[in-house]
């Protein structure tokens, strides 16, 4: 009985582990892209813009684009073991973060105006 405990526990801190390497991940590219978009901010805003408008009419059902009508799946076989655990604490925080967009935008956007992205992180 013990050694499932402990069998369960571990592989909760491997999936607790590949969890946090996404947000982790998210943090550290925030404030390195951060930067990056700082300078070229006009640019960026511009073609963002525009991209947005087109999203708007493709909603509205005026321009169909074939690519946002697709469903992607992923199917990946032999998983098991720490390795299959870290794996879905990784696609479980890329699943959830739609979820928790208010609260992560927030926290994004403080990493991105650090300066090193070890305090992003």
């Amino acid at each position: 009985m013990e050694h499932s405990c402990i069998f369960v526990v571990t592989r909760v801190l491997v999936f607790i582990l590949g969890f946090s390497l996404v947000f982790t991940a998210l943090g550290a590219s925030a404030s390195f892209i951060g930067n990056w978009l700082l300078t070229y901010r006009e640019i960026f805003l511009r073609i963002g813009g525009f991209i947005l408008i087109i999203f708007g009419i493709s909603f509205l059902g005026i321009l169909k684009i074939p690519f946002l009508y697709k469903e992607f799946k992923i199917s990946i076989k032999g998983t098991e073991g720490y390795f299959g655990a870290f794996l879905l604490g990784m696609v479980f925080a890329l699943g959830w973060t739609p979820c928790v967009t208010h609260i992560l935008s927030s926290i994004l956007i403080f990493a991105a105006t650090e300066n090193f992205v070890a305090r992003g992180m």
